[in-house]
């Protein structure tokens, strides 16, 4: 009987076969292929780099921090890191400073800078001061929000210096 003449030919394809077979069924690194399914890609936490600016703060520069985008910040007198009073309606105003890592700074500060979760989201906070922007400041250097009353007290510009609350 010679229906079978090249038997080893044959053993090599089914071989070959069965090979690709069990690496479909086990999983491949690369992108679409059979019998994978893709796991969500996680990238690394990124935090802001806070810097530090000049602002015109009551008709005088004074060195103030300022946003990634070079925007300054700002403190509500009676918020608490727990219990944000600026919420809500608030954020439309005076969005929070959010990060999604370690927040850091451009240049040395004497203060320290943290990440409170709150119902604000995963806000930034300098010696325990909540850090927001101003919608009304519309170009770096401004400090429009100084000294307004809202919210329950009173928004003041977020410096280098400034103290822990207590």
């Amino acid at each position: 009987m010679k229906f079978l003449p090249d038997c080893p030919r044959l053993v090599r394809v089914a071989v070959a076969l069965g090979t690709i077979a069990l690496t479909a069924a086990c999983g491949s690194s690369a992108p679409g292929s059979a019998g994978t399914t893709p796991s969500p890609t996680v990238s690394a936490a990124r935090g802001v780099d806070l810097e530090q600016g000049t602002a015109t703060v009551m008709n005088a520069q004074e060195t103030v921090l300022t946003s990634p985008d070079g925007f300054t910040l700002y403190y509500l007198t009676v918020d608490t890191t727990t219990a944000p009073k600026c919420s809500g309606a608030c954020l439309t105003t005076w969005p929070p400073l959010l990060t999604n890592g370690n927040p850091s700074s451009m240049v040395p500060l004497s203060g320290t800078l943290t990440v409170v979760m709150n119902a604000n989201g995963d806000q930034v906070a300098y010696n325990g001061h909540l850090l927001y922007r101003f919608s009304g400041d519309k170009a770096k250097g401004d400090a429009k929000g100084e000294g307004l009353q809202a919210f329950g007290g009173v928004w003041k510009v977020a410096t280098p210096s400034l103290t822990v609350p207590g």
